[in-house]
């Protein structure tokens, strides 16, 4: 379920957009990428790339920072929800009806996520110029192309467990 939820996230934030987005997040638990001096390399990377002007910069900036507000709470919930699925899952006492419970609101709450990364990503496309979209579109597909080539190499690796 947990690998589900966070390919899922992971597909929205592939988008530039998102990752704009995600790059100017503050704290959360994902580590650099949500915030701090990573996520501040990958904006000014991406902004670099682009050749956004300081306007632009600023305008993208607002964007992210009323989309963080709105995005909080969706979070807050979803790290709650985990912590009750691990805690519910701990137990020797399986109970389905609560499991599925969960996993439904965890599903609700990373569709109310894509949504909203999804607005957001929308917001900050009327901000670029079509010269800065279409680099943008072609920055993605290269992000992905090489996600895809890192997928595939991990699967071809040899892995050092023992077969059984």
């Amino acid at each position: 379920m947990k690998k589900i939820i966070f390919a899922a996230i992971a597909l929205v934030t592939l988008s530039i957009g998102s990752v704009l987005v995600f790059a100017q997040r503050g704290g959360g638990e994902f580590g650099r990428g949500h915030g701090g001096r990573g996520g501040e390399f990958l904006f000014g990377r991406i902004a670099k790339e682009l050749n956004l002007s300081d306007e632009q910069k600023t305008q993208i900036k607002q964007i992210m920072d009323a989309e963080k507000e709105k995005i909080k709470p969706i979070f807050e919930s979803l790290k709650e929800n985990r912590q009750k699925m691990q805690a519910l899952t701990a137990d020797r006492n399986f109970d389905e009806a609560k499991v599925k419970q969960l996993a439904d609101e965890q599903g609700s709450l990373t569709s109310l996520l894509i949504v909203e990364k999804e607005r957001t990503k929308s917001q900050i496309f009327q901000v670029l110029t079509v010269e800065q979209r279409e680099k943008a579109k072609a920055m993605k597909e290269k992000f992905e192309e090489r996600m895809k080539e890192g997928r595939k190499n991990r699967k071809d690796k040899p892995t050092d467990k023992p077969t059984e």
